[in-house]
Parts: C-alpha cells; structure tokens; sequence
C-alpha cells in the first residue's frame, strides 16, 4: 500500500487574496487621510496673505488639492467596489482569481500615482506658504 501526502493549497489561495484585501483596505484608509489634509491644506492656503504672485501659485496648487480631491472619490468608489467584487469571486465555485488580481494591479497603479500627485502638492503648498511669511 502506497501513501501519498496530500497537500491542501487552498488555504495560499485564501492567504494571497486576504492580503489583497489587506491592501485595499489601506488604500482606502490613506484616502481618507490624504482628503483630511488637503481640505486643511486648501482652508489654511485661504488665510494666507501674501503678494499676487505667490498668491496666485497657492490659489492654482488650492485647484490641483481640490481636483485630487475629485479623483480620490473615484478611487476611493473603484477600491470599495473592487472589495465587493472579492466577496463575489469567494462565492463562487471557480473563482477567476487572475482577473481580481489584474484589476488590483491597475488599482495599484492609479493609488500610487495620486499619492505621488498628492504628495507633489503638498511640498509646492508648503514652500508657497514659507514664501508667504
């Protein structure tokens, strides 16, 4: 009588879909904190006095906040419906995982990309506001 080990892997599939999940939920706890700051930033670029010009930089990287803003929306809706979909993909009997993990790469792309944009914005803003005083 031979023995043969039987490996379970369901559980690496479970693991490597948790982490995902992980992720997403962080993308859309960072989200919420970069909107947190830049409405504080864009309330703090309104008190500012300062000459037209630099005045006129603050007001056009205020727009760039506001705009990001816009598109952390949308991020923060295609990140939730992205956890929905994982939901989804679990219910079935043979999940597509390849698709939900292409899906969280674009994700991922778009996430760093406005963190970078945030980030961006948020150095001009304070070299403006050091300008001003």
């Amino acid at each position: 009588m031979k023995y043969t080990e039987t490996i379970d892997t369901s559980h690496e599939l479970a693991t490597g879909l948790h982490d995902l999940h992980k992720e997403s939920n962080q993308w859309l706890h960072s989200i919420y904190e970069w909107e947190k700051e830049s409405y504080a930033m864009i309330k703090r670029a309104e008190k500012i006095k300062a000459s037209r010009e630099v005045m006129k930089e603050i007001r056009k990287i205020a727009n760039g906040l506001s705009l990001l803003n816009s598109l952390f929306d949308k991020l923060y809706s295609d990140i939730s419906q992205h956890k929905h979909s994982l939901f989804l993909l679990l219910k079935e009997t043979r999940p597509d995982e390849e698709a939900y993990r292409a899906k969280h790469e674009l994700l991922k792309e778009r996430f760093r990309a406005e963190e970078d944009h945030f980030r961006d914005l948020g150095r001009e803003m304070f070299k403006m506001e050091e300008a001003a005083y």
